[in-house]
């Protein structure tokens, strides 16, 4: 049951989301006011991405406690794409004339790599329930071995040089499908593990895009309405705090932990089936 302040706010929600879609049934019929129609098209995707949260969070509080589980959760992924979030914004401002270019570079690098190495790794101690002193002492390792990583990788790409990180990259996030099932195979699990992760991996990318859009027509607006003179870089440093560390967050906060859970439920083709006529209703409208 939902509170009554959520549910006057879902029903505004429904209401404008209907609207929007009333609006752009119109303007596409009559290929009139073009500009019209791309405001409902936005209205409609932000509408469409809000509803669900609005349905599943009761409150603030809530929202603010999973994302305090999911920092005790994956402290380090989320620390690492915070480092990574922050070369990125040093990068906007710096070009390859500056001495500290290259390592940045090969700090992103490995950091691509140690991210999904170590949401494997927690994985893998969540499902054995391994003691902690034996967790610290694994991380640690990784540790290591992502600095190692760092220091030998060489300031100039070749095409060996690429295609070995690209197997290493491939790698570490292959054993993220499978870290919680590598010593207990489980296939029915294992395809339910994965599906979450599929799902998760999409609605973590649609709602950062939704996000993203709706903070930079907010910026743009303010730019243009008031003369602000806003920077091109600050489009890019949102792209890159919301792609990094929201994404990665979103995504993280919805990985399954209840691995024995996940052998009880079925997955047949007919899931498959209701999100492809689930999706077919839903633009069904547009047409």
């Amino acid at each position: 049951m939902l509170p009554a302040d959520n549910c006057r706010v879902l029903y505004n929600l429904t209401a404008h989301r209907n609207l929007s879609i009333l609006i752009l049934s119109e303007t596409i019929c009559t290929r009139q006011n073009y500009t019209l129609l791309v405001d409902a098209l936005i209205h409609l995707i932000l509408l469409t991405a809000l509803i669900p949260e609005v349905m599943r969070f009761n409150s603030l509080q809530q929202i603010s406690q999973r994302a305090k589980e999911t920092i005790v959760r994956f402290p380090l992924p989320l620390m690492i794409c915070l480092f990574a979030a922050t070369a990125l914004l040093w990068l906007v401002d710096h070009n390859e004339k500056n001495e500290w270019f290259k390592y940045v570079i090969k700090f992103l690098v490995t950091c691509t790599i140690s991210l999904p190495a170590f949401i494997g790794l927690t994985l893998f101690c969540e499902r054995y329930y391994i003691k902690k002193r034996t967790v610290i002492a694994i991380h640690v390792m990784l540790l290591l071995l992502a600095f190692l990583y760092f220091y030998f990788l060489p300031y100039e790409f070749t095409e060996i040089t690429a295609a070995r990180h690209l197997l290493l990259l491939l790698a570490a996030h292959l054993a993220v499908s499978f870290a919680p099932f590598l010593v207990d195979p489980e296939m029915q699990g294992f395809w339910q593990f994965n599906k979450s992760l599929f799902l998760r991996f999409l609605t973590a990318g649609l709602y950062s895009f939704v996000l993203f859009a709706g903070l930079a027509l907010a910026i743009l607006a303010i730019d243009n309405l008031f003369e602000a003179a806003i920077r091109d870089e600050a489009y890019q440093r949102l792209f890159f705090i919301i792609a990094v560390i929201f994404n990665t967050w979103f995504f993280l906060s919805g990985v399954p932990r209840d691995f024995p859970g996940l052998k009880r439920k079925m997955i047949t083709p007919m899931d498959f089936g209701y999100l492809h006529n689930l999706y077919c209703c839903r633009w069904s409208r547009f047409i």
